[in-house]
C-alpha cells in the first residue's frame, strides 16, 4: 500500500514561509534553571522543539524554542498567541499548554510530553480501517472544540498532528491559530491550506475544514484492504465522498464540522440492517441478465433459419429499454462492454440518444413512426428493444427485439418468464436466447473470438448485498471483483486520465500490461490511453490504426484518429477522417461542428460558415439541442472574426450567449462572453466589452475554472493595453499571474510575467520590468521555449536601450541575431528595428537608416500593417530629428492611410511628425494649435514616448520654462530614462539652470557617443572645441542641402 506522495511540511512549504535552521541547544543543558534539556524532536521554520525534564516538578514536558524570540517583539508576540489559544482548549485530543518563559535571547513555552508520533510518520506505513475511523472522529471533535470557543486552528497537517501510547490524536501547534474575527493568515502549508488562503491570504469559516480533507486524504491513501473487495470499495468510497465535500474549492460548498461528525459518528451501521423486500430482490438480482447474456457468448450455438442483419458495412445498433424499469436502463449501459469489441457492431451513443429523445418528446420504445424518425436521425439500421411485462406480483415476462430499420421489421424476438423464486435461472435462460439468437442475425464472413465477459458474473456478489451501483461505481465494482478482467482497467486509466489522476491512470496501465493472454482490442485501448498519457504521437498514431484496421466504419474511433492527426498537425488528414465519420453519421451536428473548427483554422471560412456550420446547426436545431446550437453559433461568430466582420461577429455571439444561460452553461457562457469583448472592442463598443469580460471573470472564478480565469484576465489586460490604459491593463495582468503562479502552470506563467513586464515598461517602471522580464527569460530557457526567448531578450534589449546600456543591449540583440531561423520573420523585423535604434543613438546614420529599411521590409514580406506603420513611423522620427523634410513629407503621406485613433501611441507619434512638418513650414500656432493642446493632454500612450514628445515640442516650438508641457515633464521625467534626461537637462540648461547644466556636464561623460551631443556641448560654457568637433563629425553624414536644414533648425 503506497502513501500519500507528500506528507511533512519539510518537504514542501508555502513559498511565502521562511527557512530557518533551527535552533540548537546541547543535551543537559538548562533553561532558566529548571528545564534539563534531553535531547531535540524536531525543528520547523519558526521554531525547534526539545523534550525536557521540569526539575522543579519532576516531570518530563516538551519545550517549543524561539531562538531570539525574547528580544523580537514580533516573535514574542508569536509565542503568547500560541499560548493564549492554547489554554482556552480544553480538550482529550488538543495538547495541554502550560506557560511562557525566557533564557537570555531565547523564548520557549512548555507543553505536556506526548510519548508517540508524528501522523505523518505513522502513515508512510499502511493503517486499518479502525484506525481511520478513529483519528477522523478524534480530529473532528478536536475542531469542533477549537470552533465552540471562536478558534481557527490554521496549520492542520500531518506534521501538527500526534499519535500518544494509546494510538489517540494530540492536535498541536496553534502558532498560526487566531480568533475567528480576525481572517488574515501568512502562513500554512500549500497542500493542506485552503484555495482562498493561498488566493487571498484571508482564511474563511470553512478553512480548517479543508485542511482536515486533505489529511483524511493522507490517512485513507494508507488504508489496507481487509476483507472481500467489493466491502472494501463500498468502505472507501464513503470516506472518499466525505473527503470530497470536506475539500470543494469553494468554502460555502464544503461540509460543516458537524456534518463531518454526524458522517463519522455514523460508521457503517445503516448497511447491516437492510431489509429485503420482493421488490428489491428482484431489482438486485435483475442484473443478472447482463452477466448471464455475457457468460454465453460462445461459439456452440446452433444454427437456425431466421431473417439476417445483412450489411456491407458494420451493424449500426440503436439499444433501447423502456424506461418504465430503471434495471433494463442498467442492462442497457453494460450491455455496451462487450458489444463494443465486436469488429461488426457499431453501437449508438446512448447520452445523446436519451438527450435526443427528451429534446424531440418522443416515444421510440411504444410509437412505431417516433422509432423509425429516431433511427433515421441517429443513422442506425438496426435497433435492439428490452422490455419487462409484469405477470403476477412476484413474477415478469422479459422481451428482447430487434428490428431492421428504417423498415421497422423484426428480425427476432425472445421472450421468457421469470419468477422470483427462480429468478437467476430464469434469467439464464432468456439471456442464451437473446444472445444467440442476435449473433446468428449478424452475417460476418467467420466466427469472431468473443470477449472475456466473466466480470459481470462477479457482479452478482455485490447486487445481492442489496447495493445499488450506479453507473460511476461500475469501474470500480468490477475491479474489486474481478481484478484480471482487461475492460475494468482500461475504463478506471480512462476516467483517471479524464480527473487528472495520472498516477492513477499509469498504475492502472501497467496493471492491464501484466494481464496474461490480453486481447488485442483492449492492448489496442491500453496503448492508446499510453500514448495520450505520455504525450506520445508515435505510439498514438501506430494504436489508432490498427484500431480502426480491424474496426472498421466505427464514428467514434474514425474521430479519435482525426484528434490525432490534429495533434500530427495533419489537419487535412483529420477532416477526410471527420468526413468519413459524417458519411456514417451525417446527422451528426457534433462532427460537422469538428470539421467545420478545423476549416476555420486553415482558413477556409466560406466552406465552414456556408456548409459545415451550417449543416451542425440545422442538425442541432433538428434535435432542439440549444447547447450544440450554441457552440455553432460561437463558431460561427469565430469564423467572422477571422474575415475581420466584427459586427456581424458580435452578433453572433450574442445570440450563442442567448442560448448560454449562466446556471446551465457557465463555463461555456464564459467563453462566449470572452469572445463577444474581442469583437466588440475593436469595434470600439469597450463598455460592452468590459462589461462582458467582467461577468466572464466572475462565472470562472464561481466555477474555479482558474486556467480560463487566468485567461479572461489577459484578455482584459489586453483590452486596456490597447486602449492606453495601462495601469489596469497591468492590474488585469497581475490576475492572470497570481492564477498561474497559485496553479504552477509552467508553461503560460513566464508568458503572463512577460505581459507584467510589458506593462510595468510602458509606464515607466524600468526596474521592476527587469525584475519580471528577467524571472520570464528564466522560465522560458527552463521551458526550452524558444520563440519566447527570443522575444524577451528582445524586450530586455530595449529595455537596455532606454537605461542607456548599449553594451548589454547589443549582447542581447547578437544572441538574437545568431539564432534567428527562417520561422523568426517577426523576430528579425523586431531586431533590424531595435538595432536602428542603437545606432541612431551612437549616431551611426547609415547604418540606423539601413536596419530600418530591413525592418520596413520585413513587415510587408509579413503583411502586418501594424508593423509596417510602426517602422515607417520610426522612418519618420528620423527624419524629423535630422531635418530631412522632403524624407518627412513623403513617409507622412505613405503612412497616412494606416493610421488608426484607436491605436494610441501610433497616433501620438504620427501628430508629433505633423506638428514638426507644420512648424517648419510655418503654419503652426504654437500653443494654441490643436495638435500640441491634444498632445499635451494625452495620457494614453507609453510614458517614455509622452515625455519624448513633451521634450521635441518644448525645444522645437521655444516655449517659456512655465509652459504646460514643461510642467507634466516635470512629473514624468526620470534620471533612469537617459536619452529623455539628457534632453531635459539641456531644455533646463538652456532656461540658464545652474544645476541642470552641472548634471548634465557630468551626464555627457557618462554617454560620449549620444548623437545629440554635438546640441547638448553648446548649453557648457568652456566646451566649443568639443561642440565644434562633434557638430563637423555628425554632419559629415548629411548631404549638403540637409546640413544648412538642420542648422536652421537646430543651431539658428
Amino acid at each position: 500500500m503506497n502513501g500519500p506522495d507528500v506528507f511533512s511540511s519539510q518537504i514542501n512549504s508555502l513559498k511565502t514561509e521562511a527557512l530557518a535552521l533551527g535552533t540548537s541547544i546541547a543535551p543537559n543543558s538548562r533553561l532558566v534553571n529548571r528545564f534539563r534539556i534531553v535531547e531535540q524532536l524536531g525543528s520547523g521554520a519558526q521554531a525547534t522543539v526539545f523534550s525536557a525534564i521540569d526539575e522543579l516538578l519532576d516531570v518530563k514536558v516538551a519545550l517549543k524554542v524561539i531562538e531570539g524570540g525574547a528580544s523580537d517583539p514580533v516573535k514574542m508576540q508569536t509565542i503568547r498567541n500560541e499560548v493564549n489559544i492554547a489554554r482556552q482548549l480544553q480538550h482529550p485530543n488538543i495538547i495541554r499548554v502550560h506557560d511562557v518563559f525566557s533564557d537570555g535571547d531565547t523564548a520557549f513555552f512548555t507543553m505536556a510530553f506526548i510519548e508517540g508520533e508524528p501522523l505523518y510518520t505513522r502513515i508512510q506505513k499502511p493503517i486499518s480501517k479502525a484506525d481511520f475511523d478513529k483519528w477522523q472522529q478524534q480530529l473532528v471533535e478536536a475542531l469542533l472544540a477549537c470552533k465552540s470557543i471562536g478558534i481557527k486552528h490554521g496549520d492542520i497537517k500531518p506534521d501538527n498532528i500526534l499519535l500518544d501510547h494509546n494510538a489517540d490524536i494530540k492536535l498541536i501547534d496553534f502558532g498560526i491559530g487566531q480568533s475567528t474575527a480576525s481572517g488574515a493568515q501568512t502562513s500554512g502549508h500549500q497542500r493542506y491550506t485552503a484555495p482562498e488562503v493561498i488566493q487571498t491570504g484571508k482564511a474563511s469559516e470553512y478553512s480548517d475544514t479543508y485542511s482536515l480533507g486533505r489529511v483524511l486524504e493522507d490517512m485513507l491513501g494508507c488504508v489496507k484492504k481487509e476483507g472481500l473487495g467489493f466491502s472494501h470499495y463500498l468502505w472507501t468510497k464513503k470516506r472518499k465522498a466525505c473527503i470530497d465535500q470536506l475539500t470543494h474549492h469553494l468554502p460555502a460548498k464544503r461540509l460543516s464540522l458537524e456534518q463531518a461528525a454526524n458522517i463519522s459518528s455514523s460508521g457503517d451501521n445503516g448497511s447491516a440492517n437492510i431489509t429485503y423486500k420482493t421488490l428489491v430482490t428482484f431489482s438486485a438480482i435483475a442484473i443478472l441478465v447482463l452477466v448471464i447474456s455475457a457468460s454465453i457468448f460462445s461459439y456452440s450455438w446452433y444454427k437456425k433459419a431466421q431473417p439476417k442483419l445483412v450489411s456491407d458495412t458494420p451493424i449500426q445498433l440503436l439499444v433501447l429499454n423502456d424506461p418504465q424499469y430503471p434495471l433494463l436502463d442498467t442492462i442497457n449501459t453494460l450491455l455496451r462492454y462487450p458489444l463494443s469489441t465486436h469488429p461488426h457492431i457499431v453501437l449508438d451513443d446512448k447520452a445523446q440518444t436519451r438527450k435526443l429523445v427528451s429534446n424531440l418528446a418522443l416515444s421510440p420504445f411504444n410509437n412505431d413512426n417516433d422509432r423509425v424518425d429516431l433511427a433515421a436521425s441517429t443513422s442506425v439500421n438496426s435497433v435492439l428493444l428490452l422490455d419487462a411485462t409484469p405477470t403476477s406480483s412476484d413474477s415478469y415476462l422479459l422481451h428482447a427485439s430487434v428490428l431492421s430499420m428504417p423498415a421497422n421489421e423484426a428480425i427476432f424476438t425472445v421472450s421468457h418468464n421469470v419468477n422470483a423464486n427462480t429468478l437467476s435461472d430464469d434469467l439464464s435462460v432468456f439471456a442464451n436466447k437473446l444472445i444467440q439468437s442476435l449473433f446468428d442475425a449478424i452475417e460476418t464472413p467467420s466466427p469472431q473470438p468473443l470477449p472475456d465477459l466473466r466480470y459481470l458474473d462477479a457482479l452478482d456478489t455485490a447486487w445481492q448485498k442489496g447495493e445499488a451501483l450506479n453507473s460511476a461505481d461500475t469501474v470500480e465494482a468490477i475491479i474489486a471483483t474481478t481484478p484480471d478482467y482487461p475492460g475494468g482497467w482500461v475504463a478506471k486509466a480512462r476516467n483517471a486520465l479524464n480527473t487528472g489522476d495520472y498516477d492513477g491512470a499509469r498504475q492502472a496501465l501497467e496493471t492491464l500490461k501484466r494481464l496474461p493472454d490480453l486481447e488485442v482490442y483492449w492492448r489496442l485501448q491500453g496503448e492508446l490511453l499510453r500514448a495520450e498519457l505520455n504525450e506520445d504521437l508515435s505510439l498514438a498514431q501506430q494504436s489508432i490504426d490498427a484500431l480502426v484496421s480491424q474496426f472498421p466504419d466505427r464514428p467514434d474511433l474514425l474521430s479519435m484518429r482525426a484528434d490525432i492527426y490534429q495533434w500530427a498537425g495533419e489537419d487535412a488528414k483529420a477532416m477526410s477522417d471527420y468526413k468519413a465519420a459524417l458519411a456514417l453519421r451525417p446527422n451528426n451536428g457534433q462532427l460537422w461542428f469538428e470539421l467545420a473548427r478545423l476549416q476555420i483554422i486553415n482558413g477556409d471560412i466560406e466552406t465552414a460558415t456556408s456548409d459545415s456550420l451550417t449543416r451542425a446547426l440545422v442538425a442541432f436545431r433538428h434535435l432542439k439541442d440549444t447547447q450544440g446550437e450554441s457552440l455553432v453559433l460561437n463558431a460561427f461568430g469565430i469564423a467572422y472574426l477571422r474575415t475581420a466582420d466584427n459586427t456581424a461577429a458580435a452578433q453572433y455571439f450574442k445570440d450563442a450567449l442567448a442560448l448560454r444561460d449562466a446556471k446551465t452553461q457557465p463555463s461555456q457562457r464564459a467563453k462566449t462572453l470572452a469572445n463577444l469583448a474581442i469583437a466588440t472592442s475593436l469595434t470600439s463598443d469597450y463598455a460592452t466589452a468590459e462589461a462582458s469580460l467582467e461577468e466572464a471573470v466572475k462565472l470562472l472564478h464561481d466555477l474555479g475554472d482558474l486556467a480560463q480565469e487566468a485567461h479572461v484576465n489577459d484578455t482584459l489586460g489586453f483590452m486596456f493595453e490597447e486602449r492606453g490604459q495601462f495601469a489596469r491593463a497591468l492590474e488585469y495582468y497581475k490576475r492572470g499571474l497570481d492564477i498561474r503562479v497559485q496553479t504552477d502552470d509552467k508553461v503560460l506563467q513566464p508568458q503572463s510575467m512577460s505581459n507584467v513586464a510589458y506593462m510595468h515598461f510602458l509606464i515607466g517602471d524600468i526596474s521592476l520590468a527587469e525584475i519580471y522580464w528577467q524571472q520570464a527569460k528564466m522560465l522560458f530557457e527552463r521551458n526550452g521555449d524558444e520563440s519566447h526567448l527570443l522575444r524577451t531578450h528582445q524586450n530586455l534589449a530595449q529595455l537596455s536601450l532606454v537605461k542607456g546600456d548599449n553594451n548589454t543591449a547589443t549582447t542581447y540583440l547578437t544572441t538574437v541575431e545568431q539564432q534567428l531561423g527562417t520561422q523568426h520573420n517577426q523576430e528579425k523585423l523586431y531586431n533590424h528595428l531595435l538595432f536602428s535604434y542603437l545606432n541612431f543613438a551612437n549616431g551611426n546614420l547609415t547604418e540606423a537608416t539601413q536596419h530600418a529599411a530591413d525592418a520596413r521590409r520585413w513587415a510587408l514580406a509579413s503583411e502586418d500593417t501594424r508593423a509596417q506603420t510602426e517602422v515607417l513611423l520610426w522612418q519618420g522620427e528620423m527624419c524629423l530629428l535630422t531635418a530631412n523634410w522632403l524624407c518627412l513629407e513623403n513617409i507622412l503621406e505613405t503612412v497616412t492611410p494606416t493610421i488608426s485613433e484607436e491605436r494610441h501611441e501610433q497616433f501620438a507619434v504620427y501628430q508629433w511628425l505633423t506638428l514638426g512638418l507644420k512648424h517648419h513650414k510655418g503654419t503652426l500656432n504654437n500653443e494654441r494649435d490643436e495638435i500640441y493642446t491634444t498632445l499635451v493632454d494625452n495620457t494614453n500612450v507609453p510614458v517614455i514616448t509622452e515625455i519624448k514628445i513633451l521634450l521635441d515640442m518644448q525645444q522645437r516650438l521655444s516655449l517659456s520654462e512655465n509652459s504646460s508641457a514643461m510642467e507634466k515633464l516635470g512629473l514624468l521625467i526620470k534620471p533612469t530614462y537617459y536619452q529623455p534626461y539628457l534632453q531635459w537637462l539641456y531644455v533646463k540648461a538652456l532656461l540658464n539652470d545652474e544645476e541642470s547644466i552641472e548634471k548634465l556636464k557630468q551626464k555627457l561623460a557618462l554617454y560620449p557617443t549620444y548623437w545629440r551631443n554635438h546640441l547638448y556641448y553648446r548649453a557648457i560654457p568652456g566646451k566649443e572645441d568639443t561642440v565644434d568637433d562633434l557638430t563637423s563629425k555628425w554632419l559629415s553624414q548629411l548631404p549638403e542641402q540637409q546640413v544648412r536644414d538642420y542648422r536652421n533648425a537646430y543651431f539658428d
